[in-house]
């Protein structure tokens, strides 16, 4: 179906422009990854590996912190874009969206045992967050305010923050906007 294909298109060039007007996201990314893979593929004795990756477990568990909160904003952020633009661009909007919520909330036992076993449902769940998140944000506050997100790593949300979309606001307030 064409309008279909126009909401998905809409999420994807969301994601583009978040890669290509912010040149910092796909470096922090690509970074965060280097040192995720890097800590589990040391070379060497087994003493030193265990003792290296004793000592990097915690900076490990800290970025990877970092990047769920940040892919949390990127797919909530597209979310909420498909879906403002969606509403007011595609006629069959509303048919798409109930659609959408029917499948997810009615997976059958076998396809919830296999969301669980491959961490996919940890994954979907991260996902609302973003979008519950983003949602709240600029419900309150307006694209300016939510746009913000893009200032750099820091204006990220915590992910202790994705439930508290205040507590961002208030964290990014005292930090003054990129131009």
């Amino acid at each position: 179906d064409e309008d279909l294909r126009r909401w998905l298109i809409l999420h994807e060039m969301t994601h583009a422009w978040q890669f290509a007007a912010h040149p910092w996201l796909r470096s922090y990314m690509e970074e965060s990854m280097k040192v995720l893979i890097d800590s589990v593929t040391r070379k060497g004795n087994t003493v030193a590996r265990f003792a290296a990756f004793a000592g990097v477990l915690p900076a490990q568990w800290r970025v990877m912190r970092h990047v769920q909160g940040t892919m949390s904003v990127i797919e909530g952020y597209s979310n909420l874009v498909m879906n403002q633009l969606g509403r007011k661009l595609l006629p069959g909007f509303d048919r798409l969206e109930q659609a959408y919520r029917e499948r997810s909330s009615g997976k059958s036992a076998l396809e919830v045992l296999i969301w669980k076993l491959t961490g996919l449902d940890l994954k979907l769940q991260q996902y609302k967050r973003g979008e519950a998140f983003c949602q709240a944000v600029f419900d309150r506050h307006g694209m300016e305010v939510l746009n913000r997100v893009w200032g750099g790593p820091e204006s990220m949300p915590r992910l202790n923050e994705l439930g508290n979309p205040e507590s961002w606001y208030r964290r990014i307030s005292t930090v003054r906007p990129s131009p």
